[in-house]
């Protein structure tokens, strides 16, 4: 069953559970695949919705996916943050399509590089 969220302050709490704990923050370099269904309404709070958020923002491990129509029109952004350079990739111009249900699916390869 879908969740309704309202645009600024909704979000679904993991907790802590160890599985969860395990995904790199600090120093692992394994990587991650993310996939997740979307049915977006609007972009979100300011327009950068988050839809994955691990960690505070700009503390070095911490990892976030969200939609966003600010840098990028109608795009999914992946943004790892490193201690010196951060990683910010995006999706192509207009992958995000408002009112329509779409799959996505973010791979980060365990690295600060941009791979394609």
């Amino acid at each position: 069953m879908p969740i309704e969220f309202n645009g600024t302050t909704s979000f679904i709490d993991l907790e802590s559970p160890s599985t969860l704990d395990d995904i790199e923050m600090s120093g692992a370099t394994s990587g991650m695949t993310a996939s997740f269904w979307i049915y977006p309404f609007t972009f979100g709070e300011g327009s950068l919705g988050r839809v994955y958020s691990k960690g505070q923002a700009s503390q070095s491990g911490a990892m976030h996916i969200r939609l966003d129509n600010v840098n990028v029109n109608s795009s999914v952004c992946l943004q790892k943050d490193f201690s010196t350079t951060d990683l910010v990739v995006f999706s192509t111009n207009g992958a995000v399509i408002l009112n329509r249900w779409q799959h996505f699916m973010v791979v980060w390869t365990g690295t600060s590089q941009i791979s394609s």
